[in-house]
């Protein structure tokens, strides 16, 4: 697939940190190199996807991170889901709208990223993210 997947997290309108480790155990069992500028993910057949973290070697992680060219394997979008159990982080793709997996997480978005985007879409599971970032399952 030829897109991007942009994920954030906010409070109370204004970025918030992901703590890295956070991360890298949200994305367990996936993760064939990291440091702390980027996490490679091996999925699919043999193939990689690089997060770029953009944290120019602090700690602290980063507010947030894009997924280029996702491929189709079930278990990136289910990695994504944990991700989005942190309170006020959003995904969203090229033509979608936001996309949380909290209620509480809504409340935690800036308000021009919602009226740009649209109205929030809450996900359920992997497949309800995947569905609304990409209108499939």
């Amino acid at each position: 697939m030829s897109t991007e997947i942009y994920v954030s997290r906010f409070r109370y309108g204004e970025p918030e940190k992901f703590v890295a480790r956070e991360l890298a155990a949200s994305f367990a069992g996936l993760i064939a190199e990291s440091d702390s500028e980027r996490l490679v993910l091996n999925l699919g057949d043999n193939e990689s996807v690089v997060i770029p973290l953009g944290t120019g070697g602090s700690s602290t992680g980063t507010s947030s991170f894009t997924v280029f060219r996702p491929v189709e394997d079930a278990r990136l979008y289910q990695a994504l889901f944990r991700v989005l159990q942190t309170a006020g982080t959003v995904a969203y793709a090229p033509g979608s709208p936001p996309v949380v997996a909290t209620a509480e997480s809504k409340g935690h978005l800036p308000q021009d990223m919602c009226a740009a985007l649209g109205v929030t879409v809450e996900a359920s599971s992997a497949s309800a993210l995947r569905e609304a970032l990409f209108g499939r399952s």
